[in-house]
């Protein structure tokens, strides 16, 4: 998705709901989920919020992201990982950065504490 937006700027993107899901399973067995998937359903519900973030207003996606991340196990970070990167896009991080670098620049935020978000998703 984000090579599309490279190649097409300002070009409409899409992606079948099937076909989201099918790469987020892909994913989850690629690291190491899927016994993990099968036997926990709280874990298996938690990855099945990704998909489902399709269906939010777009404008909602990001927090809705956000929340689902916050609440997947560290298992699960490079699942979650590589959903950001393809389906929610650098404008996600972008955004995010450019948010607590102002924080930082209105003093709201130690120069520490930024450099140990940068360094850790982000967040405060």
């Amino acid at each position: 998705m984000n090579a599309f937006a490279a190649v097409f700027p300002g070009k409409a993107q899409s992606v079948c709901f099937f076909h989201l899901c099918q790469a987020v399973w892909k994913k989850t067995r690629e690291t190491g989920l899927q016994t993990a998937y099968a036997e926990d359903a709280d874990l298996a519900l938690k990855i099945r919020c990704l998909p489902a973030l399709a269906l939010l207003h777009p404008d909602d996606v990001p927090d809705g992201y956000e929340a689902v991340a916050a609440e997947l196990p560290d298992a699960a970070a490079e699942l979650a990982a590589y959903f950001e990167r393809q389906y929610i896009g650098a404008n996600v991080i972008s955004d995010r950065l450019q948010a607590l670098a102002e924080r930082r620049r209105n003093g709201e935020v130690a120069m520490a504490d930024y450099l140990r978000a940068v360094a850790h998703n982000f967040t405060l």
